[in-house]
Order: C-alpha cells, then structure tokens, then sequence
C-alpha cells in the first residue's frame, strides 16, 4: 500500500486531469518504477494501464435528482440501487448525467448541508443564553473581527475554509471581502490551485495585474486579471466578441467539457467578432486560447458566491458566540471522535473550557453556557435520550441538590444501575460531589434502595392524607468515605462511557513536549509526511511482545497522543537495544518509517527514548510567539528573573509579532535551562500555545547580542 501510494503522489494533476500512467512513468521521479526488475511492480504497473478508465461499478449522484415531464421509463431505462431496501421505491437512472440531458430530461442538484443544522442549533443557544435573536442576514458583511480570523486562518469548523491547505492560503491572502472569499473558494480545487498563488501576489501588489487587452478588465477586475468563474467567460466572449448570451453559453460548455470540434466551430466566429472591437486575429487568438485554458476548470460563481456567504456566516458565528458555535458542532460530530478531540483543542484557543455532563446543566446535546461547553448526557454509553429527557423534567423546578436527592426524583425505571454508573464515571455529579466518583460508585446500592423507600413513603402519603396521619420520609444515606480512584482510573473510566477524555488527558502535563516533537497527528492519515522517516512521540497504551521465528522477542505496541493512536513495531534487534525505554502508560519517543495500514499509521521503529532523554539529548531551548498587542511588559523581566538556570548552554527562538510585521530572534539564553519548570512557567507567561522546544537543529538565524532581544 505504502509503495503504491508512493507512485500515486507522483502522478501529476494538470488543470484537474489526472496524467495517465504511461505518461507519468516518463517521469524522472518515475524513472525507478519504469525500469524496475521486481514483477510484482512490473505486474501491478501493468494491470493498472489495463484497468485505467474502466469503471469500477455503478454510483450514485450524491444529490441529483432527475426531472422528467411524464413517467420517467418513458424515456430512460431505470434500476433499482443494489443497496436499496427490497420494499424500498428507489429507481436511479441508467444513463449517465450527460446522456440524461440528450434524451430531454433536467438533472437538479439538491445539497443536503449539516451547516445549516449547525448554524440553526447555534443561533437556537444563543437566543437561550442572551436573549438575542440573530437574523444572519443583516450581520455586517464587512466585519473586522471576523475577516482577522479568517486572515489567522483559524477556520477549523468554517464552512468550506477549515482544511489544512485552505487555513494556509488564507493566511498569506488575508481577505477582507466576500469577493474575494469566493474567488478563493472557487480557485481552492484540482486544476484552478495552481493559480492561487498568482492570485494572492497580485493582490498584495508582488506581481502586476496583466490583460492581453484592456477590454478584459472589466470582467476580470475582480480576480486581479485571473479568470476564475464560469460566468467570467461568459462575459469576456461576450465583450471582446459581441457573442449573444446563448452564444457565450454554448461556448462555456463546449469549453468547459472539452468539445473540441464544438469549440473549432466557434473560433473563426469569435475572431470575427473581436475584429468589429478593433482586436486583431492575432490578438484574439490569444485572447481565445486564454479563455479556453481556464474555461476547462471554470467554477460557477452563484455556486461559490452561495457557499462564500455561508461560509462567511459561519465564520462570524465562531468568531461572535465561539462558544454556542463550537457546542453546535460537537453535537454534529458526536460519532467521529477525531473532529471532537479537533473542537475540544479549538476551544481552548478561546479559553472555552469544555466540561464533562452535569446533571444540572447539561441536556441532550452539547450546550454551551458563558464561558463552558457541557458534554451532551446523550452521547454517554448506557444513557438514552428517554433517560435524559426524564433528568431534564425533574429538574426544571429547581436543580438537585444531591446524589441521592437525584435518584429519589427520577424515573429509577429509566435510570437504573446501569445509567448510574455511566453519570458517575463521566462526571456528571462532580460539581455536586467535589469530584468523588469512587465514593458514588459505592454509593449506588444505597441509592437505588433510598429511592424505593421515598417512592413507598410517597404511594403511602397519598393514603394518609385520606387516613389523617402523617407521612414519615426515609433518612437520606450517607456517602461511603473511600479512596478515590487515581488520575489513570478516573480518566480511563471516562473514556470508556464519553469516548474521549474530557476532564484530563493522561498527557496534559507534557503537552508542550509532545507537541514540540510531533510533525503531525496521530489522526491525520492524510499527512504527506507518511512514507517518510519521522519521530514522534505517544503514551503508551498497549504492549503485546511474541517470539519471531528465531526465537528473539519483538514488540507491537500502541501510542496515542492527544487526537488519534498510531501501531508500532519493534524488530527484534531494534527491541533489544531500546527496551528499556518501552514502559506501559508512559510517554515513549519513536524515530522510524510511517505508512498507513488502512486502518492506523505504522510506524516501524528504528530507535526509541523515554521522553526526558529525548529532551536532553535533541532539545537545546525554547521557541516563543510573541505578538506584542497582548504582550505585558512584565513578561520578558519575569522570563529572565524566574527561570531556573543550570551549566548547560541553551537558545530561545522568539517569533515577534507587531501588527503585519514578524520578526525571528536567536538569543543565546546561556544557562537557562530545557526543563518541566521552566517549561509550565513559559507555559502561565506565553500560554500553552505560544510555547515549544527548539531542537538541536536550529534554523539559521543571525544572533542577538545577549539582553539586546530586550528592546
């Protein structure tokens, strides 16, 4: 798999066509497969020029839906989906969406958007909590605050803006319109990518804006001279060639489904007509060409515009009610786990904390309150909605008050044991009970048998109001005074009824570390590093060893970090020199290859440390963002005065940031040293994400003469 995804990402996309594999072996980075003596290369190579074009089985359209103006068999033969239910109405046609046309028929496109839920929950929690009620209609367009983010590129959860690649190019254009939002949208796709780059030099004046003629502004003013929308080409064929609209039309699908003899027909015409606009033959040849060229790729601007002001709304949204927004996406992605470790870490960003369930504040979903986002009681195992629902009932005339008020008001028919302990080990009492989960798990028993005796004393109520006596309620129980359960059980037991950790992590205390040594996720299967030779660094969740064939022992274990868990295999020679360094639930250091198994990524090692040995042996100091609007003048004095120093030689690599100007400083900080102290002080001072280690490998930047970084 590895071997075949190195070939792939070698394969060119040209303006969003995929090169053939007889084209790519020409290659110079191909040379190696083309000429290869291994016949299981020579035989996959072969087999997969066989199998180029050919379609592999019937699809569906995602969204389309056929219109027809009579029974559609009268005009398309028709099939039912091989995965339909039997009883199931579902027909798909059998012509394909380009031949449905041909025979009279409409193909509409109807998206379903999870955006919209999203921006519909939000708007619902926020009217909640502020009484507000948002019309995303009249929300300024222009807003500042909302453009800087977009410009920051912290899009994680932005319609259409929140991958990777995308978050960088915003970075470097920094848009403040919607203009230019969906221009990016459009441009942000195989084929029209490559001219992202040129966009955003001409917009920031790096590269002159340049029309074949100055009867093309008009229509390209928008794009800094790039074409980039269908209907760009629509109004250029139309301006330089007085084409009709139904001409320019037929020209933009011609051109943009490759017709060639459609688009031949069509260029002495649109010759001629630039002649009446005094462009020469020559001249609107190029300007033919040119058009051509991008109408291949050309996106539909009312399309990108649409997603664009969605998109912008969604931006404004995590940018106005982080809170409210970053809830309503959790609630969206409860089944990926992933996307939530993802939302839990951008919340931090904005100083959101975001807590286990409480039974008196939390509901069904995510909710968010000022400043705290309470997990959804419904996404814990063993707890449905008709128990949450039953919570929620009881508690609206005023909030329990303790455990065991709790299971005296409920419905012990729909929280039974079962349901207990899932509350208890997620948290869902520890606002009531300081925390003490082993001491509820104990108390569970007494409970249940408490909550029958109110139960009995309340059906006897009922007779003695009739009888004249009264009604004697039960003594309220104590709960059992026990050890509680340390970090490692408490958080275990969490993740076993939310699925993720939420109140911890087991590698809180060395985030910064983790994060200085790992070049990506453990989540992010679609990192480009994979293939390559890396380190990183994990907890140790899982150690199996076995016997190989030779009698030696080698070792399979099973890292997490903070967003996914990755397979490591130690080789027999390889375990023998490093097994000192493979300690269960203990942070391990691993330099070896990456793949993906299709499953998890892999990583076969070659080397492995503990993590304080990789610190002292690959880190030599720190690496600090500063951006200097926030920075307190205190910060730097009390870096230098509380550090802890020692003998070793040690560097600090300060980022400053002062408006639209950065600037890198190497200072030779002499005897400060790499240590845990130091760095949870940098840590209170810079915050967590502003702080990481600086290895050995130091970029090559001009030092500053000692305490001049000071200025």
């Amino acid at each position: 798999l590895s071997t075949a995804k190195n070939i792939t990402s070698k394969i060119p996309v040209i303006q969003g066509k995929v090169k053939t594999i007889s084209e790519a072996l020409e290659l110079p980075e191909l040379k190696w497969v083309r000429d290869t003596d291994d016949e299981k290369l020579k035989e996959m190579i072969e087999y997969s020029i066989i199998l180029e074009n050919r379609n592999r089985g019937v699809s569906i359209h995602a969204a389309g839906v056929v219109i027809a103006p009579a029974e559609i068999t009268d005009f398309v033969p028709v099939v039912q989906p091989t995965k339909s239910d039997e009883n199931s109405n579902d027909v798909i046609t059998q012509y394909s969406m380009n031949d449905l046309e041909s025979a009279g028929l409409v193909k509409m496109d109807f998206l379903g958007l999870k955006t919209l839920s999203i921006i519909e929950n939000t708007l619902a929690m926020i009217e909640e909590n502020t009484k507000e009620k948002i019309d995303l209609d009249k929300i300024d367009f222009d807003d500042k605050v909302t453009y800087d983010q977009l410009g920051e590129g912290n899009t994680l959860a932005v319609f259409q803006f929140e991958s990777n690649g995308m978050q960088d190019y915003l970075r470097k254009l920094r848009p403040q319109n919607l203009e230019e939002l969906t221009a990016m949208n459009a441009l942000y796709r195989p084929g029209p990518m490559e001219n992202i780059p040129d966009f955003i030099d001409r917009k920031h004046g790096r590269k002159p804006i340049v029309y074949l003629h100055p009867i093309m502004e008009n229509s390209l003013k928008t794009t800094y001279g790039i074409i980039v929308y269908q209907e760009q080409v629509m109004q250029l064929v139309q301006q330089v060639a007085g084409f009709s609209l139904g001409q320019a039309d037929i020209l933009r699908r011609a051109m943009g489904k490759k017709k060639q003899s459609e688009m031949n027909k069509m260029k002495p015409l649109f010759i001629e007509g630039a002649a009446k606009n005094n462009i020469n033959a020559k001249k609107a040849g190029e300007i033919y060409d040119l058009i051509a060229k991008f109408a291949s790729y050309g996106f539909n601007k009312s399309h990108s515009l649409a997603y664009s002001y969605l998109a912008f709304q969604t931006a404004w949204l995590k940018a106005h009610y982080p809170a409210e927004f970053l809830a309503a996406n959790m609630t969206n992605e409860i089944n990926d786990q992933n996307k939530i470790v993802q939302l839990i870490d951008e919340a931090k960003k904005f100083k959101i904390k975001v807590l286990p369930p409480d039974i008196n504040s939390s509901n069904t979903n995510f909710i968010a309150k000022g400043s705290e986002i309470f997990f959804g009681m419904a996404g814990i195992k063993n707890v449905g909605i008709p128990a949450v629902e039953n919570i929620v009932i009881n508690r609206e005339d005023h909030d329990f008050e303790s455990f065991y008020d709790f299971v005296s008001r409920v419905d012990t028919r729909l929280i039974n044991r079962k349901t207990l302990e899932a509350l208890i080990c997620s948290g869902a009492f520890d606002r009531l009970h300081d925390s003490k989960r082993a001491s509820l798990m104990m108390a569970i028993d007494s409970g249940l048998e408490y909550a029958k005796a109110v139960a009995s004393s309340n059906d006897m109520g009922m007779d003695s109001i009739f009888a004249g006596t009264a009604n004697i309620q039960p003594n309220v129980p104590r709960i059992p005074d026990v050890n509680e359960w340390d970090s490692k059980t408490r958080l275990e037991r969490e993740k076993a009824f939310l699925n993720f950790y939420v109140s911890g992590h087991p590698l809180n205390e060395v985030e910064i570390q983790i994060k200085s040594i790992n070049p990506f996720n453990l989540n992010d299967i679609e990192s480009p590093l994979i293939g390559t030779d890396i380190k990183i660094a994990g907890l140790v969740t899982e150690v199996r060893t076995r016997l190989d064939k030779n009698e030696n022992t080698i070792a399979f274990l099973t890292i997490e970090d903070f967003y996914g868990k990755a397979r490591v295999i130690f080789w027999s020679d390889i375990y023998k020199l490093h097994e000192e360094a493979i300690k269960q639930d203990e942070p391990i250091v691993v330099f070896g290859k990456t793949s993906f198994n299709g499953e998890l990524i892999e990583i076969v090692a070659d080397e492995a440390y503990t993590l304080n040995k990789a610190i002292d042996k690959f880190y030599i100091g720190y690496k600090i963002w500063i951006d200097t609007a926030f920075c307190e003048d205190n910060h730097i004095e009390r870096m230098n005065s509380e550090m802890e120093k020692g003998s070793k030689t040690s560097k600090i690599l300060f980022h400053f940031k002062n408006g639209e100007v950065k600037r890198n400083y190497l200072v030779p900080a002499s005897n400060i040293l790499v240590s845990a102290a130091n760095i949870n002080l940098l840590q209170e001072i810079f915050g967590i994400n502003n702080v990481r280690l600086l290895h050995t490998d130091v970029p090559h930047i001009r030092e500053k003469k000692k305490n001049n970084w000071r200025k």
